[in-house]
């Protein structure tokens, strides 16, 4: 406070004696506590030692509140984040998911949850084991412990249930993720489905066996024609060296 100020106008008002405590937070003096009275000296120790206790116990509440400001603001900003990271990779049409080291679902994107059939409330929280048929669950959790035991990105194809019940050929793209302390926390994993690209090259492979067959039957043909070109030319001659034969008898 301004203390010449204060002192004049205490001192106007009959005040004699004033008692005084900063009020602090954080190592930082943001108020005061300002006692006042008409008689004079009428504050001691035991005064002055309460008056330090009630402005400990102002400074404390007045912490508080403003940490708890300042945490509602950050709470705010991060759901802010993850309901933008959510919108983010629901924009994405490839299925996408991210699971904790355990294996667990923490979160997946809306391509992923059209493609098994299955809302993200009945996904996050699970294993594989509680979502997939056994044997894929099994090809899933192998994938997943290689992962972690060894660095970098992991490709590999297998099946998947998809939501029409039909099993569909995909390639799995997953990567480990670290937290804040630097050690493993879990995997995010992305899915690219290569059914109709399967059955594609089924068919072109078909189509090309089925080509070769007919040049094979081409081929057979052309010749079955010259050697029968051949033989007509022969029987004619024999044919004429018999008439001629015939004559001469």
């Amino acid at each position: 406070p301004d203390w010449n100020l204060l002192s004049h106008e205490t001192f106007q008002a009959g005040v004699r004696s004033v008692m005084v405590v900063p009020l602090i937070s954080r190592g930082k003096v943001f108020g005061d506590l300002l006692m006042r009275s008409r008689r004079p000296d009428a504050y001691d120790e035991r005064d002055l030692l309460l008056a330090e206790k009630i402005g400990m116990q102002i400074s404390g509440a007045i912490a508080n509140a403003q940490m708890f400001n300042e945490l509602s603001k950050t709470e705010k900003v991060l759901r802010e984040q993850l309901h933008f990271s959510q919108q983010l990779l629901d924009a994405v049409p490839i299925p996408i998911f991210y699971k904790n080291e355990a294996g667990v679902y923490l979160g997946c994107n809306a391509a992923f949850q059209n493609f098994i059939g299955s809302s993200k409330e009945r996904i996050v929280g699970k294993s594989v084991r509680e979502i997939f048929p056994p044997d894929l669950a099994d090809i899933y959790e192998q994938a997943d412990r290689n992962l972690f035991r060894r660095s970098g990105p992991q490709v590999y194809e297998t099946s998947f249930q998809h939501a029409d019940g039909t099993r569909h050929d995909i390639i799995f793209h997953k990567a480990a993720y670290v937290g804040i302390d630097g050690r493993t926390a879990g995997l995010v994993g992305a899915i690219m489905d290569i059914t109709e690209l399967k059955h594609a090259d089924r068919e072109r492979q078909r189509l090309t066996e089925r080509l070769q067959r007919s040049e094979k039957m081409e081929a057979l043909g052309q010749l079955a024609g010259g050697v029968a070109h051949d033989l007509n030319n022969v029987l004619g001659i024999l044919s004429g060296y018999s008439e001629l034969l015939l004559e001469q008898i």
